[in-house]
């Protein structure tokens, strides 16, 4: 199905498995906390350190899994694909930069217009730090390289030989989308999603994963394509604050929608690529 990282043993449902418990339970003392049900005081700076632990544990138990069927080269395989760029053609760096700002701006500018006032773009006036974000964006500690060797790097591959690509995308958004639970009610993130409505944040995973799984398999399945997209997950809404305004969130939700409709009827369900790429 793609030119990607073969897994002999892959287990997906194993990774779920693991991946939720692992992440769930370090996170578990914040959201005790926000209940009022821990009834402790802790340091800021350790829920930041709870927070990067339990986001690592995609990659940490993939990359567990992929030492598990194919031992260090395996491992040093899969590295050189969430690293290497060379995989990626060079038309398809084009939607991978492009694409989420492109979405975040017209929801921006539909929500403007739907009657919000201009939230202040203090990114753009600053606009000099975007691509210091975007470099930061990939050291081992960001969102991406902690996340993504798990979604897009272990469990991809081995969904895509039980289903196809739609499906997969859907099941790994699902799951992506469940995984973030937790952090909807711990310290320091009770703000971050408080404008999201938890069904609007489900749909956007779902939808996005479909987006990444169109990167990933049209790119010789690169886990870099993920990586690469998931940086411009992150700092992309900094730049266009859609959710600044009254309806912006769901603004970029029905503009996610759109954009994994069409990948789907133009590139079809079962591969979700072209087959002369």
């Amino acid at each position: 199905m793609t030119e990607s990282i073969k897994q002999g043993k892959s287990s997906p449902i194993l990774f779920f498995v693991l991946t939720f418990t692992t992440s769930w339970i370090v996170w578990l003392p914040g959201v005790l906390v926000t209940f009022g049900i821990l009834n402790i005081l802790l340091d800021d700076i350790i829920y930041v350190i709870l927070n990067v632990i339990g986001g690592a544990c995609p990659t940490i138990v993939g990359l567990s899994l992929f030492y598990r069927d194919g031992g260090i080269m395996k491992i040093k395989e899969v590295l050189r694909s969430g690293i290497s760029p060379w995989r990626v053609g060079k038309i398809w760096w084009v939607p991978l930069i492009v694409l989420i700002p492109v979405i975040n701006a017209t929801a921006l500018l539909l929500g403007v217009l739907s009657g919000s006032p201009m939230p202040e773009l203090l990114m753009l006036q600053q606009w000099y730090l975007i691509p210091v974000l975007f470099i930061a964006g990939f050291i081992p500690f960001s969102n991406a390289f902690r996340e993504e060797f798990g979604w897009r790097g272990y469990a991809i591959d081995g969904l895509q030989t039980r289903w196809n690509a739609l499906t997969t995308s859907i099941l790994i958004g699902l799951a992506w989308g469940l995984w973030h639970l937790p952090l909807r009610y711990f310290p320091g993130g009770v703000e971050i999603y408080a404008n999201i409505p938890f069904w609007v944040f489900m749909l956007n995973t779902v939808t996005i994963s479909i987006m990444m799984t169109w990167f990933y398999n049209n790119n010789q399945g690169s886990i870099f394509t993920a990586v690469v997209f998931h940086v411009m997950l992150n700092i992309s809404p900094s730049v266009f604050p859609f959710g600044q305004t009254d309806l912006g969130v769901y603004y970029n939700m029905v503009l996610n929608i759109v954009v994994a409709v069409l990948i789907v009827i133009f590139y079809g369900y079962r591969t979700m690529k072209r087959e002369s790429n």
